[in-house]
């Protein structure tokens, strides 16, 4: 790895508007997690003229998301969804952005959002695959007094997903990704949160 960066560190040397160069380099140091250097090699990359694919907004994102940068990764999940529709992993990170913005209206309308096209997926795939911890938000909804059908709604989609769920070792549900939510449970009436 430290052989590719400096190789390719001396082609940005020789020709320092390559966008592929930034993109090759952004993919090592996202092999190595260094989320910072990942976002800057992908605004490059793009900013010189890469082809905008799916895979490259949604590893921005996910980078984005590692940084604590949740707006700039909505951004970048929107970019995937203009590019492929049914990313529902999509959907779910846009929703999970907005749940640490604090947010969780728009964390649910996302979470929807991607449980539909979960559903829709399950007739053409196996299940196994990746999971949606759907009841995650539940303890971080932080909306002022919810209408009750926004309620019924958030519980009936947690109920439905229970079988949904990927967990660690411990118990923990996860998110698609490396992001690791607490489990929480229940309904508190009344004050928006659930």
């Amino acid at each position: 790895i430290v052989n590719a960066l400096s190789d390719l560190q001396q082609a940005l040397v020789l020709f320092p508007e390559d966008a592929d160069v930034y993109y090759q380099r952004g993919m090592i140091y996202y092999q190595i997690h260094n989320y910072r250097k990942v976002k800057q090699d992908f605004c490059k990359a793009l900013d010189y003229g890469v082809t905008p694919a799916a895979y490259l907004f949604y590893m921005l994102g996910q980078a984005c998301m590692d940084l604590g940068d949740y707006t700039d990764s909505i951004q970048a999940f929107e970019e995937v969804i203009k590019i492929d529709s049914k990313h529902r992993d999509a959907y779910c990170n846009i929703g999970s952005a907005y749940r640490e913005l604090g947010d969780g209206v728009k964390a649910i309308e996302f979470f929807v959002k991607s449980h539909g096209l979960h559903r829709q997926g399950l007739g053409a795939q196996q299940e196994g695959s990746e999971h949606i911890a759907w009841s995650s938000f539940v303890p971080h909804f932080q909306a002022s007094p919810a209408p009750a059908s926004l309620l019924t709604i958030c519980a009936g989609a947690a109920v439905h997903l229970q079988s949904a769920f990927r967990h660690d070792g411990a118990g923990q549900r996860l998110l698609p990704g490396r992001h690791q939510l607490p489990s929480h449970g229940g309904v508190q009436q009344g004050t928006g949160v659930l």
